[in-house]
């Protein structure tokens, strides 16, 4: 009979108690041989912490796929597989033995939904390990991760790409307001021109005079 992984991933919060509840639901009267794998980069999550300490507990196999050099506290003796990819490579070597993934969810660790999309081309179950074991689909974990907010310097950039626009506006403004001086008030703007000039030139005349005297 081939070996069963139970894949503890992620790094969202949970109680002690909470941890061995679901899990002791789970093995309880299963004949299935079970190994308990974990899956980190450099640390376990206090999550997975739990779920080794359960192992310890309950003569559990552990598993721990992790880089190289890890940070080991916490966690009970365990078969350990150095990885640059420990996530990755934990699935792959889980899939086809009819595996299982619990999940320690996040909204707000991002890697949460790299992994549900590990485990989904995997063709690996999974189940939240956070919400009483309730099975998660790659649909629910794409919903649930945030659009990034263009920041505020970015979006008054935008909105200033194209300043030429408010000018040719302004211009066809002017423009019209131009139009609307009728012909009756252009004339009497002109004759005014006019007889400011004709005062001009008398004045000048008048000067010349006085300079000859």
């Amino acid at each position: 009979m081939p070996t069963k992984h139970i894949l503890v991933l992620g790094s969202g919060e949970t109680s002690r108690a909470n941890v061995d509840a679901l899990l002791d639901d789970y093995f309880f009267n299963k004949k299935d041989k079970c190994v308990i794998v974990l899956a980190f980069n450099k640390q376990a999550s206090q999550g997975q912490v739990f779920a080794a300490q359960f192992a310890k507990d309950n003569n559990k196999d552990l598993l721990v796929f992790a880089n190289e050099g890890f940070i080991s506290a916490g966690l009970p003796q365990a078969t350990v597989t150095h990885s640059s990819s420990p996530v990755k490579d934990a699935i792959e070597a889980s899939k086809g033995n009819d595996s299982e993934v619990f999940m320690l969810w996040s909204d707000e660790d991002m890697e949460t939904a790299n992994i549900i999309g590990y485990v989904s081309e995997a063709g690996i179950p999974a189940f939240d390990l956070t919400d009483g074991l309730t099975k998660i689909n790659a649909l629910k974990d794409i919903q649930k991760v945030e659009t990034p907010k263009m920041p505020e310097v970015e979006a008054t950039t935008a909105k200033e790409e194209h300043p030429s626009l408010f000018d040719e506006e302004e211009e066809e403004d002017d423009e019209e307001e131009y139009e609307e001086v009728d012909d009756e008030t252009f004339a009497i703007a002109e004759a005014v021109s006019s007889f400011a000039s004709l005062i001009a030139k008398e004045v000048v005349k008048e000067m010349k005079k006085d300079e000859g005297k």
